[in-house]
């Protein structure tokens, strides 16, 4: 299952304003953009834009189109398919874990490349209940307190104090909103952290049914990038990048065993 949309949607707002700065009353906004997430099992797909101009119309089609792009695996480079608008992809070479890629193209005269390593997979991820029950509340008059249950323990191992995070998604056909205010979104994603646990109550999850728990583990460049958004979401002029003599990220991730809890 491919959850890369979970990073783009951290980086959208980021990547769209990414260092476009006016000097001198003069606009500049001439370097590439790269998002890429390289996760084993799944195909390489690069996303390049070109930097929005200072003030300039974010709603418009920033892709660029017609680059050979190639990442190069284990002494040989692969080159990849521009399928869609600003996407480059291919399914050439495997994405393992512990191995270096290198991405290149050439954009406006600049030499583009970035390199990434592909972490190891979480291991050993377990939970300590495979189900939860919502507590109800009438709220009428004399009514009791409901009684709350346990938080669900979300533990994997981490013995060198690698990044992790983890997603949380109903994945029923059809969905039931829990009543009351103590939802908070559809999908609900946790800070990345050094840590190897996390206790979730149940007002991390929205919907009723199943739903599952996946753990990434995310190198430092994800981690820079994400708290960089996160706290300084109204001034992203130094947004920090992996690209060199361009712009974004490329880096690569790595999932641990689904975590399924049905939610009642």
């Amino acid at each position: 299952m491919d959850f890369r949309k979970h990073f783009y949607s951290i980086f959208l707002l980021a990547l769209s304003l990414l260092s476009c700065k006016k000097d001198n009353g003069f606009i500049q906004a001439n370097k590439a953009v790269v998002e890429c997430f390289l996760q084993p099992g799944m195909p390489a797909v690069v996303k390049i834009t070109r930097e929005i101009p200072y003030n300039g119309d974010s709603t418009l089609n920033y892709s660029i189109q017609g680059l050979n792009v190639s990442i190069s695996y284990a002494g040989q480079s692969y080159k990849l398919k521009n399928d869609s608008l600003g996407y480059y992809s291919s399914t050439s070479f495997p994405i393992l874990p512990g191995k270096d890629y290198n991405l290149s193209f050439n954009y406006n005269g600049f030499d583009v490349s970035a390199k990434a390593t592909i972490p190891d997979r979480p291991l050993n991820v377990k939970a300590s209940a495979s189900s939860l029950t919502i507590p109800v509340w009438t709220g009428g008059f004399g009514s009791s307190r409901p009684t709350f249950p346990d938080p669900i323990q979300v533990t994997w191992d981490n013995p060198l104090k690698d990044y992790h995070y983890i997603v949380i998604k109903n994945i029923d056909t059809t969905t039931t909103e829990i009543a009351g205010g103590f939802r908070e979104r559809r999908f609900f994603t946790s800070t990345p952290d050094q840590t190897n646990s996390i206790s979730l109550n149940f007002n991390r999850f929205r919907y009723y049914g199943k739903n599952l728990i996946l753990i990434y583990k995310v190198q430092s460049e994800y981690v820079e990038l994400y708290n960089t958004v996160e706290t300084n979401s109204q001034n992203l002029s130094n947004v920090p990048t992996n690209i060199k003599n361009g712009l974004g990220i490329f880096t690569g991730v790595n999932i641990g065993d689904s975590i399924f809890v049905q939610v009642q």
